[in-house]
């Protein structure tokens, strides 16, 4: 096994020898597995792909699920082949500072970003396609390069068909840089968020409170989220500052009055927080 320098660093894949293979799992579902590959290829930190995916392993469990390796031609090697020849090419890819766009829905588009180049990665899984506008920052740039297609396209406004992944390189003008979108001086503004809760009627004396990822929604911790929620137009709202540029990831928890922990079935909820004016606004019913 290689060592490096930082563990944490280290980007592990979906798919696990330890575990049944994703490919047995859901067969119909090699695109999920490019744009996952795509995703991981072209993050930040050091890529820990499981061997076997570039040849699309199946296997329910072991051994099968980590047989002997296969040195045959596969589209997943392909890609892979092609994704970290464009990483070695492109410093923003080696080095880049990560920028995600937009989160909505089935599409998610996100940058690496150096002070000579931005590479912006275009993920839809969704059927209809996206017209993605360029944040202000990146249209302005002097060429866009679609890197998997190699062809030149519009820099102001990306396409996205169904179920793709995009890759597009973009230069800024002559005389300009993005220094200050890769050192976040770009994201520094903060705006207000307000959640709102409807369809609960909690017992007396119970607390509602936003939780979720990082310190500014309590480390998932319910005693350290925000709160209590108050009494708004027949629910509960909550109000709270969020830096523009990151991602909520969160729930509304119950801490009822004998301490207990009631948490809403179903997955977490997530809020990219965009530029604007005003705040934003988030309805969730229990």
């Amino acid at each position: 096994a290689s060592e490096v320098d930082v563990p944490a660093a280290v980007l592990p894949f979906r798919d696990n020898p330890g575990r049944p293979r994703w490919l047995l799992l859901r067969p119909r579902e090699p695109g999920a597995v490019r744009q996952a590959l795509a995703s991981l290829l072209t993050a930040g930190g050091t890529s820990g792909l499981t061997d076997g995916i570039e040849v699309g392993m199946g296997g329910i469990a072991e051994p099968l699920n980590g047989s002997d390796m296969r040195f045959v031609d596969h589209p997943f090697t392909d890609q892979i082949r092609v994704l970290t020849a464009l990483r070695r090419e492109h410093p923003a890819l080696r080095a880049g500072t990560a920028r995600l766009l937009a989160l909505a829905g089935e599409f998610m588009a996100y940058a690496r970003v150096v002070a000579e180049q931005a590479v912006v990665v275009l993920v839809h899984r969704g059927p209809p396609p996206v017209h993605w506008p360029s944040p202000p920052a990146l249209a302005t740039s002097a060429t866009a390069h679609d890197l998997l297609e190699a062809r030149p396209v519009p820099a102001d406004v990306l396409v996205s068909p169904p179920e793709s992944i995009r890759l597009i390189a973009l230069t800024p003008p002559q005389g300009g840089d993005f220094a200050a979108l890769a050192a976040g001086e770009a994201d520094a503004e903060q705006r207000i968020v307000r959640v709102y809760l409807r369809g609960l009627d909690p017992a007396d004396g119970t607390q509602l409170r936003v939780v979720g990822n990082g310190p500014a929604l309590g480390n998932w911790n319910p005693s350290d989220g925000h709160g209590p929620m108050t009494p708004s137009d027949g629910g509960f709202v909550q109000e709270l500052t969020y830096r523009v540029g990151e991602v909520m990831e969160f729930k509304v928890v119950q801490i009822k009055a004998d301490g207990s922990i009631s948490w809403p079935e179903g997955q977490n909820d997530y809020l990219l927080v965009t530029p604007g004016e005003g705040a934003i606004e988030v309805e969730l019913v229990w």
